[in-house]
């Protein structure tokens, strides 16, 4: 039975070059646990399976002198390598009087997205597949307007 819920998880995680194989593997025991635990009476445990999708978020600060920082909306992406590099390149448009930048330490949190930010992702276009998010109610499934 491991072969079709490995094949499920690969399909829904794909494996990518520079992933952190320590956090995928611990992902996997998780999904295979729960896919075990759910689907145990299932005759065949592909047929019916509802996609869920999972992301992380991680706060945007924005910064400006004289004026201090303040919140300012959340990146959102399917990995966190994605929103690490998404960083990188976010973070050297930064000027010393003005700037917005990843809060600090960085926190990735993990968050079942709604159906619409999974469309967004999986369109998105730029290089890093991050979209930004000016609130977590359009990006988490279940909360309500903050």
């Amino acid at each position: 039975m491991t072969d079709p819920i490995r094949a499920k998880f690969d399909e829904l995680h794909p494996n990518k070059e520079g992933m952190n194989q320590s956090l995928r593997n611990s992902l996997y025991a998780i999904f295979k646990e729960g896919w075990e635990n759910g689907q145990a009476e299932v005759k065949n445990p592909l047929e019916g399976v509802t996609e869920r999708r999972y992301g992380f978020c991680i706060p945007i600060i924005e910064s400006e002198a004289g004026w201090g920082s303040k919140f300012d909306g959340y990146m959102v992406g399917f990995t966190i390598e994605d929103l690490k590099e998404r960083q990188k390149t976010f973070e050297k448009g930064n000027t010393s009087t003005y700037g917005l930048y990843y809060e600090r330490p960085n926190e990735f949190t993990p968050v079942e997205l709604t159906p619409d930010a999974i469309d967004a992702l999986m369109k998105a276009t730029e290089q890093h597949c991050t979209i930004w998010y000016d609130n977590s109610y359009d990006f988490i499934k279940g909360v309500e307007n903050e």
